[in-house]
């Protein structure tokens, strides 16, 4: 018997563990069409769309329950996000401003309004509400968002935002 594992560098793709109880020969050649399969699908960025609304949903629980780490995991090494008056690239510079940003936040609400999915992007309607920890003020955002997936992480998140207090 021979074992055999694929290892997927994505991190929303498992790893496949094959026991081969054929000959030798028939479990390498079923060991490479395996990996072509494999390979086929890295080379397809394509993010289905339960999945893509799926990833949003956890971008607000993030955003809502403070989770900076949760929140920038969702993203790509290289990925970024693009605001009005700044752009962050990577997941750690991802990670450091969200961290920041929730930390002077006491309450979050988000209330998703509407996803729109298209290929491997997104574009979602919601209204983000927070309570400021030093003022006590209450900010109100209407944003629309676009966010494009790649291999089931998003790549870029651009925001666009009508603020109120």
């Amino acid at each position: 018997m021979s074992v055999f594992t694929i290892y997927s560098e994505q991190p929303r793709m498992r790893s496949i563990t094959i026991n081969c109880q054929l000959s030798t020969v028939n479990c390498q050649l079923l060991y490479y069409k395996f990996s072509s399969l494999v390979y086929e699908m890295k080379k397809s960025n394509y993010t289905q769309p339960k999945e893509i609304r799926a990833i949003i949903k956890e971008a607000a629980n993030a955003c809502q329950s403070k989770n900076a780490a949760a929140f920038a995991n969702l993203f790509t090494e290289n990925g970024e996000i693009i605001l009005s008056n700044y752009k962050l690239q990577g997941k750690q510079a991802i990670y450091q401003a969200t961290a920041d940003y929730l930390a002077k936040c006491e309450e979050i609400t988000i209330t998703i309004h509407r996803i729109i999915v298209e290929g491997d992007v997104a574009v979602v309607e919601w209204r983000w509400e927070n309570k400021q920890q030093e003022t006590g003020e209450l900010n109100r955002s209407n944003n629309a968002i676009a966010v494009d997936f790649q291999f089931g992480l998003i790549r870029r998140w651009r925001e666009y935002s009508a603020t109120r207090n």
